[in-house]
């Protein structure tokens, strides 16, 4: 049986290639949200798709006691280096949680790290599991692509080169997904490997609709790391800030 996809994309390739995400843009996208959520010191955050640790890193500079959560070893072993006191890392399943109820105070979830599976019912699996972790009035902050945007502007075919790979990718929208099929190449010679990346494209009314039947009420919203205005037709992410009740 085929690995899922994330299982193939996320290996020790995926830092190379996407090394312009870098660490300047995840502490842009940390200094938005210490700007729209408690002070960060001493609060309980969980990274909920950590990768590398670039987001971890900069949650930890801003004095949060926070856990990186990820499926990947190559990641997590990359984001071990990021570690400092109050950082700590969990390899685990984004659906199912290994934590206690109530037991963070704010979680995030960056670079598009929501629509993977193949059924809604296990996507949506994700934000609840978020809602039952989070300590009530705990906050959500969850960076998604445009889906307007991403349809208008996709690229069908592109090539991305790093020191040891060279990825060939083709792009489609077929149905309710982006679907990126990836011809994987090593400089160094050996076996090109062949995986399909597929992410569920959801509008924002979608998102917001759906984490609301879960108890997670949206508070802010918009459209670049820097804390743009969101416009829907334009703006390349939509980033939300979402709260649970209280009480």
């Amino acid at each position: 049986m085929p690995k899922p996809w994330y299982v193939e994309g996320f290996g020790e390739h995926y830092l190379e290639l996407y090394a312009h995400r870098n660490e300047r843009e995840a502490e842009l996208a940390m200094a938005l949200l210490a700007r729209v959520t408690p002070p960060l010191t001493g609060q309980r955050v969980l990274d909920l798709g950590c990768g590398g640790g670039r987001h971890l890193a900069a949650l930890g500079r801003r004095g949060a006691r926070a856990l990186g959560l990820d499926l990947s070893w190559p990641l997590l072993d990359a984001a071990r280096g990021r570690l400092r006191p109050g950082l700590h890392l969990l390899r685990g399943d984004m659906r199912r949680l290994p934590l206690a109820d109530c037991s963070v105070d704010g979680a995030v979830s960056m670079f598009t790290s929501f629509g993977y599976f193949a059924r809604d019912e296990e996507n949506w699996q994700v934000p609840a599991e978020v809602a039952r972790v989070l300590a009530p009035g705990g906050w959500f902050f969850f960076d998604f692509f445009n889906r307007a945007q991403l349809e208008r502007s996709l690229e069908e075919r592109g090539v991305r080169e790093s020191r040891h790979w060279r990825a060939e990718e083709e792009r489609s929208i077929e149905a309710d997904r982006v679907v990126k099929r990836v011809a994987l190449r090593p400089l160094a010679g050996g076996e090109t490997v062949h995986y399909e990346e597929s992410v569920r494209l959801f509008t924002p009314d979608e998102l917001v609709d759906g984490f609301a039947r879960l108890g997670l009420a949206e508070s802010g919203r918009w459209g670049d790391y820097r804390g743009g205005a969101f416009d829907p037709e334009r703006s390349a992410r939509l980033i939300l800030l979402l709260t649970r009740a209280a009480s």
